[in-house]
C-alpha cells in the first residue's frame, strides 16, 4: 500500500491522475510474472532470493501457473546463463512480505535490496533501465542497457 501511494503521488505531480489509478490497480493485482519489453521479467514469489537456483525458480513459477513443470530447458546453475537461455537481459524477483527484491542480469553482478522498491524507466529505442534502491545508503543503483 505505501509503494502504490507513492506511485500515485508521483503520477499526480506529473498531472496524470488516470495513470496513477491504472498503475496502482495493476500493482495491487499483480500476477505472478510480468514481461516488460521482452527483455525484463518481473516476478513475485516465495522462493529464497539469496539461495535459490534457476531450477528452484522454474519450479516456483510452474507451481504458480498451476503446471507441473516449465519447458525451458533448465539445468542451468547461473542466473546469467538462465537469462541468456530465455533471451532476457534482467530478472527482478520480489520476495514475499518484507524479504526484499533481487535483480539479476546478463551483464552485471546480482544485487539485492531489502528496501523493497525499484523503478523501471523507459529509455530510447525500446530499452529499459532498472533502478534498485539500497536500504543502507538510500541511493539508487542503475543499470542501463543499450
Amino acid at each position: 500500500p505505501d509503494s502504490t501511494a507513492g506511485l500515485a503521488d508521483e503520477c499526480r505531480s506529473r498531472g496524470d491522475r488516470l495513470l496513477s489509478y491504472v498503475l496502482s490497480s495493476m500493482i495491487e493485482a499483480m500476477p505472478t510474472a510480468v514481461l516488460v519489453n521482452g527483455q525484463l521479467l518481473i516476478t513475485s514469489g516465495g522462493e529464497d532470493l539469496e539461495q535459490s537456483t534457476p531450477d528452484d525458480f522454474e519450479d516456483s513459477l510452474a507451481n504458480a501457473f498451476g503446471r507441473s513443470s516449465l519447458a525451458t530447458g533448465g539445468n542451468l546453475s547461473s542466473w546469467g546463463s538462465w537469462l541468456m537461455k530465455q533471451e532476457l537481459r534482467q530478472l527482478v524477483r520480489c520476495g514475499p512480505g518484507n524479504v526484499g527484491i533481487r535483480l539479476d542480469g546478463v551483464l552485471h553482478q546480482p544485487a539485492m535490496s531489502k528496501a523493497g522498491e525499484f523503478r523501471v524507466r523507459s529509455l530510447q529505442n525500446s530499452e529499459v533501465a532498472v533502478d534498485l534502491w539500497l536500504e543502507d545508503d538510500d541511493i539508487g543503483v542503475e543499470w542501463e542497457w543499450r
